[in-house]
């Protein structure tokens, strides 16, 4: 008898299916094109048509499960569309009379950066629990949430980031770091990284920078597991973002690389295609390689080539 109701007690759970489809998934890279949003399954190097959103001016904001946020971009406003790949069904959608600039998931909630300065944050049961209004005449490109707090940067002339409590919204720091145009990498223990001309380290609890460190000329740098740095001549250097020593390099057959994503043992990076660098092109009309590589041993896994791309590479 109780080996029944323990039967029935799984195939109850409504969130079964969303469990399954975690499990059983593949790794998918979706590229925000300007024909919509596709996905690329990494195990079988195919297009997913079950998991895209085919649909004009639409960018890629993020991937939780089995639901695609997505901006939809219109004059300057952007529509926050909810897409469930199960159900192939658009699930919510709010408008809001600004631009979206950086959003982000953490938990059970959902933040998103207006261009005004203004941070939204709702639940999954798209309530609105409240806003979160920084001074400033437009909002960076990356909100961050960890540790009870919120990691905010403005953009173009007010250049400085903040840390709200996140509980409170209180304020509890300000950091005006010496340069022009700074970006929150992210943050690590108690030290936040600063994306400039050179990498910045600065102690949150201190409020002073720790190290300054040149990585060269980057056209793109990235701080997850491992701090990331490309190059105009398709050079990506790996390091260690504790030691901050240099643990590989690789030389991939490209150009400028653009974004790159570890996960394990594969990098994933988009990089402009040459045939772009003597062209007047914008940025949306570019056409970007993509290259698989395994990184430890510098073998190429699989190279693509998509056109009209829009946006970073988003990996889920």
């Amino acid at each position: 008898m109780l080996f029944n109701q323990e039967v029935e007690f799984i195939f109850n759970d409504s969130n079964l299916e969303d469990m399954l489809y975690e499990y059983y998934k593949p790794l998918f890279l979706y590229l925000s094109k300007n024909t919509g949003i596709e996905a690329f399954n990494t195990e079988t190097f195919k297009y997913s048509k079950e998991e895209s959103f085919l649909e004009k001016d639409c960018i890629l904001l993020a991937k939780h499960k089995n639901l695609l946020f997505i901006d939809k971009i219109s004059s300057k406003i952007s529509k926050l569309l909810i897409f469930d790949i199960l159900t192939s069904k658009c699930v919510y959608e709010k408008e809001f009379n600004d631009e979206i600039t950086c959003f982000t998931i953490h938990q059970n909630r959902y933040y998103i950066g207006l261009h005004s300065g203004i941070i939204k944050c709702f639940n999954f049961y798209h309530q609105h629990l409240f806003d979160l209004k920084i001074k400033c005449q437009h909002l960076g490109e990356k909100i961050i949430v960890q540790d009870n707090k919120i990691f905010v940067t403005a953009a173009f002339y007010d250049n400085f980031f903040q840390i709200y409590e996140l509980e409170t919204l209180k304020l509890l720091k300000e950091i005006v770091p010496e340069c022009d145009k700074g970006k929150i990498l992210g943050v690590r223990g108690n030290n936040l990284f600063i994306m400039d001309d050179d990498i910045k380290i600065y102690d949150i609890h201190n409020n002073y920078e720790l190290k300054s460190f040149d990585a060269g000329d980057c056209t793109s740098m990235v701080l997850d597991e491992y701090l990331v740095t490309g190059y105009d001549d398709g050079t990506i250097i790996i390091w260690n973002p504790d030691t901050l020593m240099k643990i590989k390099s690789l030389q991939l057959n490209t150009r400028v690389i653009v974004n790159v994503i570890i996960k394990n043992d594969r990098l994933y990076c988009n990089s402009i295609n040459s045939r772009d660098l003597n062209i007047k092109v914008s940025f949306g009309d570019m056409r970007h390689d993509i290259n698989i590589v395994n990184w430890v041993t510098g073998e190429t896994i699989y190279t693509f080539t998509v056109d009209n791309f829009r946006s970073d590479l988003l990996l889920n």
